[in-house]
């Protein structure tokens, strides 16, 4: 199972980039079955025959044997627009948050949703669930959506992330889930030691553990890097929280707002004393990451201060990385500094609870 890195019709050689990242070059024959099938299908009911002519490279392929007897298509247009899809689904009804209690005899999750930048405090929402819920979890060193696998509520514990769609409230304080995914992921703040770029691993400080950690850098592993004026807004934003000043939508200073047209100024905003105000919406920190363009591990240097978002290791002093983040140093020498404060960006990016098929 991968995606498709070349095809050729006429000397019937198909090779695909397997999810463990390897290449595998296969045969096919004449008497290869070719299906294609939707993005989510579990089965092969509604499938399309199809020819050879039809596939193309990053189709997203299943190949039964070799010499192939049958090859199952996801075609890579059909998956771009589930994913569209799906993200434009989990926007508007889904929720994501770090977990406060779980109630197992109520069958609800309890979690504190931010909803702004850095520093603004979690407004609790009640997740129920019932027998139709679809509960699933991240198992350790997974980073990908399509990887959760079935799970309980007894799984859950406080601490953990959760990304649950369903219907809410009014007021957004409780959500009838229809699907619920957790995980236990973590942020850490670190400094680059090394980087094997042919391995894919680099090996970092941890800067509060005080510990050397290897970071697995997958396929689904993403790279960002944060501009300077970004990384000292969200500086400016936590440190401000901490004094208790400055808050976005919250009283006891003079807040920060973005301009329409670029900049900063200080003083308050639409939202109250202290407000931040992008346009006058508030901007969401994982959305304004999300659109950096993706940077690759040869432009990391030695000494590079970093964030790294993973899940959860199965080793210890080993994570497999959901998004390393570049470019932090004023965060990370700022006063309040605190890795884990800046939010669920791993919910959000890379690999993490994004819409992988």
């Amino acid at each position: 199972m991968g995606a498709v890195e070349s095809i050729d019709a006429a000397t019937k050689k198909l090779a695909v980039k397997t999810d463990a990242g390897e290449s595998a070059p296969l045969d096919l024959t004449d008497s290869t079955a070719y299906v294609r099938i939707k993005p989510g299908a579990r089965d092969l009911t509604g499938a399309e025959p199809l020819k050879i002519s039809d596939i193309a490279v990053g189709d997203r392929v299943l190949v039964q044997g070799n010499p192939a007897t049958r090859v199952i298509v996801m075609s890579k247009a059909d998956i771009a627009t589930k994913q569209a899809a799906d993200k434009s689904m989990w926007e508007k009804r889904g929720v994501m948050g770090t977990v406060t209690a779980v109630n197992a005899a109520e069958q609800t999750v309890t979690v504190g949703v931010r909803s702004g930048m850095p520093g603004t405090p979690a407004k609790p929402m009640t997740i129920s669930t019932n027998s139709r819920t679809a509960v699933r979890r991240y198992a350790p060193d997974s980073i990908k959506f399509s990887e959760a696998q079935p799970s309980t509520l007894a799984e859950i514990k406080v601490g953990d992330q959760v990304r649950a769609l369903g219907d809410k409230n009014a007021e957004s304080t409780a959500m009838s889930a229809e699907e619920l995914v957790s995980g236990t992921f973590k942020n850490i703040a670190a400094t680059v030691l090394s980087i094997d770029e042919a391995a894919g691993t680099i090996e970092v400080t941890d800067l509060d553990a005080k510990k050397p950690v290897k970071v697995y850098f997958r396929a689904d592993s993403t790279a960002k890097r944060m501009p300077e004026m970004l990384a000292r807004m969200m500086a400016f934003m936590l440190n401000a929280s901490a004094s208790g000043g400055g808050t976005p939508g919250g009283a006891g200073g003079p807040g920060m707002a973005m301009r329409p047209g670029g900049g900063m100024r200080q003083g308050g905003g639409p939202g109250g004393p202290g407000g931040m105000m992008m346009g006058g919406a508030p901007p969401n920190p994982a959305q304004m990451l999300e659109r950096l363009p993706a940077i690759k591990l040869s432009d990391l240097k030695v000494g590079d201060a970093l964030i790294v978002s993973s899940t959860a290791g199965k080793k210890d002093g080993e994570v497999t990385a959901i998004t390393v983040l570049a470019g932090v140093e004023p965060i990370l020498t700022s006063p309040s500094r605190n890795a884990s404060s800046i939010g669920g960006w791993n919910l959000d990016m890379g690999g993490g609870m994004g819409m992988t098929p």
